[in-house]
């Protein structure tokens, strides 16, 4: 066996050989995280695998726990409605591009899409409604956004 390992943290060089680095997990976050997974209902609990002396070397990803039946595959549906009714009711703003802090996009729901326009209006993307399979499976392109 070898030892739990978390990427604590990431770390950019830069051309001037200076780091930028993001990520660094708090004192007793390992734990905390682990505690926090296996304190949720609906059978996020599952997705901590634990070794036989008890050491927590990993959780699997959401679509893995679906994928191997110890996630339902619902478990994301609450949420995915509560974000899809939250952008019904007011605008989702990005501003996508950090050297052009003026270019944003507005998205709003309607129906089964999000559709985002630019700032005279026209529309430039939609997004269908996701679903669990999409939001939850690896390598997928949906992304909810909530705050």
């Amino acid at each position: 066996m070898t030892a739990p390992s978390t990427p604590y943290a990431v770390g950019l060089l830069r051309s001037d050989g200076s780091v930028a680095e993001t990520g660094r997990l708090k004192p007793g976050g390992h734990r905390a995280f682990f505690e926090g997974l296996r304190s949720q209902p609906g059978g996020w609990d599952k997705l901590a695998q634990t070794w036989a002396d008890g050491t927590v070397p990993r959780a699997l990803s959401p679509g893995h726990g679906v994928t191997s039946g110890v996630l339902p595959g619902n478990a994301v549906d609450d949420y995915i409605n509560q974000v899809w009714a939250k952008y019904t009711a007011s605008p989702l703003t990005v501003a996508p591009f950090a050297d052009r802090p003026e270019v944003k996009y507005h998205g709003t729901v309607s129906g089964g899409a999000m559709n985002f326009a630019d700032g005279s209006g026209q529309l430039v993307t939609t997004f269908q409604k996701p679903d669990a399979d999409s939001v939850s499976a690896p390598g997928q392109a949906s992304v909810l956004v909530s705050s």
